[in-house]
């Protein structure tokens, strides 16, 4: 994957019809975080990531070990939503999940189940996870997508994000951030899916802006111990009446069973998105994952890098869309030499051993990404306002 810096408002953008003053942003800085600067927790505190991780290949004994009881454990759990009882179905789903905890189509046969069951909000939340876990899988995406709509939530689910604040310094948002997921209310927060062990919450060092009201942004992580590991990310936007924080702007999870690489950092910057307002804070995100489909005896590589942009001349702040603008996926068998077809209803990821690449350029103008396919043809442009 190229470096988003090279990625993120990459070219300078020559006048053209349709193009208003289109302008190069200056590059997102990733900052050198050698130490946080806030903790909630005592104790030493690791340092924001400032590279990915490389990635590890997936044994395939965790395929072979746990493959044939997920099988079979789908198929009856179809039968007995046949026969009327759903209950024991969603309970036998539920007993492995610790087996495929990033498995799309096991989460789609919880969603159906608890459907069945007359509990929407649980196969709501079922369906969501499945389209987060389906990269690659367009028979999952299709199959989630479905259950979405059959709980009236038609549209894909999305990370949303909400304001915080204001706050004194950063150690006092971590402190609530922390102290709300401690309270039971992390899954308000679009974190803990779990009983949470433990929680910590570290800043990384402030990229100064230093125009008008906006004077620095910084990135909070939070960090979830929860049957594995989940890492979540604000930006705190240091103004000259407080910290304000928005997030989580990216989330991932890495299961403790499975030793996979799921990671992210973020590059900040700046631009000046709307005329005659306060600065825009530009976020980059990287993310390097690895999604499990156990059921399915798949491996999906992800390499992604996204933009979104933030503005405090929406009240109290605003985002973006987010773009993305990198993406390389490549989906793998875990165990090899097992020959066994999908459950009904699913199908080979169309990136199986073939890496599905996608690259843009990207350049704005007042209030506009303008989205321009580098690599593949198949792709139409878009022009993005980045706040209607």
């Amino acid at each position: 994957m190229r470096p988003l810096a090279v990625l993120l408002f990459l070219a300078a953008c020559h006048q053209t019809q349709g193009c208003r003053s289109c302008r190069t942003a200056p590059e997102p800085t990733r900052a050198q975080l050698g130490s946080a600067s806030a903790a909630a927790n005592s104790g030493s505190a690791p340092a924001i990531p400032t590279a990915l991780p490389p990635r590890r290949p997936t044994p395939p004994d965790i395929a072979r070990r746990h493959r044939a009881r997920l099988l079979k454990t789908i198929l009856d759990a179809r039968a007995a939503i046949t026969e009327g009882r759903a209950r024991d179905a969603l309970r036998a789903l539920a007993q492995v999940t610790p087996l495929d905890p990033t498995g799309g189509a096991l989460a789609v046969e919880m969603s159906r189940a608890a459907a069945a069951a007359g509990d929407d909000r649980r196969a709501r939340e079922w369906a969501q996870r499945a389209l987060e876990r389906a990269t690659g899988n367009a028979s999952v995406i299709t199959a989630a997508e479905q259950e979405l709509q059959g709980v009236d939530a038609a549209h894909r689910a999305r990370l949303e994000g909400s304001s915080l604040g204001p706050f004194p310094s950063t150690r006092e948002a971590c402190a609530e951030l922390v102290d709300q997921v401690k309270l039971g209310k992390s899954h308000a927060l679009g974190l803990a899916q779990g009983e949470v062990s433990n929680v910590d919450c570290h800043a990384g060092v402030a990229y100064p802006v230093g125009k008008g009201k906006l004077q620095s942004v910084t990135e909070l992580r939070l960090s979830l111990d929860e049957g594995g590991r989940t890492e979540a990310s604000w930006v705190a936007l240091q103004t000259n009446t407080g910290l304000l924080l928005y997030g989580p702007l990216v989330r991932v999870h890495t299961p403790a069973r499975h030793d996979v690489v799921n990671a992210y950092m973020l590059r900040l910057g700046h631009l000046d998105a709307l005329a005659g307002g306060e600065q825009e804070v530009s976020v980059g995100i990287d993310e390097r994952l690895t999604q499990l489909d156990v059921a399915l005896n798949e491996t999906a590589s992800v390499d992604r890098t996204q933009i979104v942009v933030l503005t405090l001349d929406r009240k109290p702040i605003a985002a973006s869309e987010t773009a993305t603008t990198s993406e390389t996926i490549v989906v793998r068998a875990i165990d090899g030499k097992d020959d066994e077809p999908p459950p009904p209803g699913y199908q080979r990821s169309e990136a199986w051993n073939t890496p599905r690449t996608h690259r843009l350029q990207v350049r704005w103008s007042d209030n506009e990404l303008l989205l321009s396919p580098r690599t593949d043809t198949s792709l139409e442009a878009r022009r993005i306002v980045l706040f209607p």
